[in-house]
C-alpha cells in the first residue's frame, strides 16, 4: 500500500528538518516573523495557535510576550523535537494534523500558518478548523507562496545566498505540491467564514501575506 500525501508528507519533513531549520534561519525570514508577530499583536489578544510551527521561531517570539498563551502545532515530529529543544519556554507543542485538530472551540485569538496552506491536502476543510478553533473577531494570519510568482524575479531580488536557495526550494515544492493565485487564496478565505483585513506580498513578490478575520455572521 502507498503512502498517503499527508503521510508522504509528514515523512519528508521529518526527513529534512535540519536542513529545513538552516535555510530558515535567517533575516528574512526573522524579519518576516516579526512583521507577522506585530499584524499579530492586537491589544486584547492573549492566546496564539502557530500551525506548521516548523523549528518554532514564530511560536517562541510570539511567547515572549508578556501575559500570553502559545501553542505550536505541526504533524512532523522531529520539527517539533527541534523547536521544543530550542524554545521549550512559555510554548506548548502539539503533534497533530491541522484537519483534525485536538483543541477546542473557540480557544484562540490569534492563528498564525506560515507556508502552510499549500502542503495540506484539504485546505477548506483546515479553514474550517481554523475557524472553529478561533474566537469570534478572531484573526488568521497566512503566508503562503503564489502561483503566478516567477523565479527570475526571485533570484533577482534575493541577496543573500542561503535566503536564494531557501525561496527557490519554496518554489520548486509548491509547484509540484500546489499553490493557489491571489484571488483562489481570498475565495477560501471568505467562503470559509473570513473577512479579508489585510493583504500583501512578501519575498520578492513570491508570497502573499492575508489576514482574515472570523465573520460573526457565517
Amino acid at each position: 500500500m502507498g503512502l498517503s500525501r499527508s503521510n508522504l508528507l509528514t515523512f519528508l519533513f521529518n526527513l529534512i528538518a535540519p536542513l529545513y531549520r538552516y535555510l530558515t534561519s535567517n533575516k528574512a525570514w526573522e524579519e518576516n516573523a516579526r512583521y507577522l508577530i506585530k499584524i499579530a499583536c492586537s491589544p486584547s489578544a492573549r492566546s496564539f495557535l502557530d500551525l506548521g510551527t516548523g523549528p518554532g521561531y514564530i511560536a517562541h517570539a510570539l511567547s515572549q510576550m508578556n501575559g500570553v498563551r502559545v501553542v505550536g502545532l505541526d504533524c512532523a515530529y522531529s520539527m517539533l523535537k527541534m523547536a521544543s529543544s530550542q524554545h521549550n519556554h512559555g510554548v506548548s507543542y502539539i503533534l497533530g494534523d491541522s484537519c483534525y485538530s485536538p483543541l477546542r472551540d473557540n480557544t484562540f485569538d490569534v492563528i498564525t500558518a506560515r507556508s502552510f496552506l499549500w502542503l495540506v491536502k484539504s485546505p477548506r476543510k483546515t479553514l474550517t478548523e481554523v475557524r472553529r478553533v478561533l474566537r469570534e473577531e478572531g484573526r488568521l494570519i497566512l503566508v503562503e507562496p503564489l502561483s503566478d510568482a516567477r523565479l527570475p524575479t526571485i533570484l533577482r531580488k534575493t541577496k543573500s545566498f542561503k535566503v536564494c536557495i531557501a525561496h527557490f526550494g519554496w518554489f520548486m515544492m509548491s509547484r509540484l505540491l500546489g499553490c493557489y493565485r491571489e484571488e483562489t487564496l481570498k475565495s477560501m478565505l471568505t467562503e470559509s467564514g473570513f473577512s479579508i483585513c489585510h493583504c500583501e506580498k512578501e519575498f520578492s513578490e513570491l508570497a502573499l501575506i492575508l489576514v482574515g478575520e472570523k465573520s460573526t455572521h457565517f
